[in-house]
């Protein structure tokens, strides 16, 4: 299949995949978002799933036609409008308007994938109809599961590695410099939004949360992995209170802060990046993370938040808060 496919969504979903082009990082060599690539990337990496998801609901339909005495060739084409219609409404296709019109052409990996859908999915619907629906299917997932179907073959590679306790080689997309890790683990933020690959760094010997979808050019090597009790109570820290801070073996230290009645009320409401206290005394919180996510999470705060402990995080916030001041002299 050469020919360019146009396909017509609601905008909510256009929006969606355009962000998740910019987050994913799907340009262009002149900066451009390269919409070709990503469709392609997707639809490749989600029509199983999305396939396999309607057969399973096709034929539970099927199926209870058959036992309410439906004729085999009725139930086919009944079951087919009804997962039409449920597929429609939970998706909102039925009630909302096609408003934007994309274009895309099947590249030489994807011609055989769109070939395959065309001549054996469709089950009576349009290609450009199908393809609508299975990315308003891939719109309605959280974030961090559409980073999966994106770099799939990423995911896979590197939890063969995990599974096999095998260590990965592996380059950064915004950093030249190849490295070899340790993996441990992939685990999402608890807000849904990314996956990070928890390992340590060889090189330096030193805990890392990697953003998944900045690891490029993985190859698992034959080297074992291996991880003291240390290395792993810190890696379950970092997967309890946010893997996206890495939290160093040595750093064991309690940070508390003061809240305000107005900073209490800020730290139930900012949910991005909260750490979880360990325990609350009057107004002040006490923490066991990492020192790099009390400085993200807090510093928006200001006099609402004060840090009382360690020294190194106070004397942190007076200069953050000063610098910030002579600004607006």
């Amino acid at each position: 299949m050469e020919e360019k496919i146009k396909i017509y969504i609601p905008g909510d979903v256009y929006q969606i995949l355009l962000k998740d082009m910019e987050l994913f990082e799907f340009y262009k060599k002149d900066g451009t978002l390269n919409k070709n690539e990503f469709l392609n990337t997707l639809i490749v990496n989600y029509y199983e799933t999305y396939s396999d998801n309607n057969s399973k609901t096709y034929e539970y339909i099927h199926n209870l036609l058959l036992e309410n005495n439906i004729k085999d060739y009725k139930a086919d084409s009944i079951s087919s409008s009804i997962l039409s219609y449920v597929e429609k409404t939970n998706l909102n296709l039925q009630s909302k308007k096609a408003e934007v019109t994309i274009s895309m052409k099947p590249t030489r990996r994807s011609s055989g994938t769109f070939e395959y859908i065309e001549n054996c999915l469709l089950k009576g619907s349009s290609l450009s109809g199908w393809i609508r629906a299975l990315l308003a299917s891939y719109a309605h997932l959280p974030r961090d599961k559409r980073e999966r179907i994106i770099f799939k073959e990423r995911f896979e590679i590197i939890e063969e590695a995990i599974s096999n306790h095998k260590k990965i080689y592996l380059s950064l997309s915004r950093k030249e410099k190849n490295m070899t890790v340790s993996p441990y683990a992939i685990s999402s933020s608890k807000e849904e939004l990314f996956n990070y690959l928890l390992a340590i760094d060889d090189e330096k010997g030193k805990t890392r949360s990697y953003h998944m979808s900045r690891i490029q050019n993985i190859k698992i090597i034959n080297e074992k992995t291996s991880f003291d009790e240390n290395t792993v109570k810190t890696f379950e820290k970092m997967i309890s209170n946010g893997p996206q801070f890495a939290y160093q073996i040595n750093e064991n230290e309690i940070t508390r802060v003061r809240l305000s009645e107005y900073g209490k009320q800020l730290y139930k409401d900012i949910y991005l990046n909260r750490p979880p206290y360990i325990s609350i005394e009057d107004d002040v919180y006490s923490f066991e993370c990492s020192l790099n996510q009390i400085r993200t999470y807090f510093k928006r705060f200001g006099k609402d938040a004060v840090i009382l402990s360690p020294q190194s995080m106070v004397e942190f916030m007076k200069k953050y808060h000063k610098e910030a001041a002579k600004k607006y002299k």
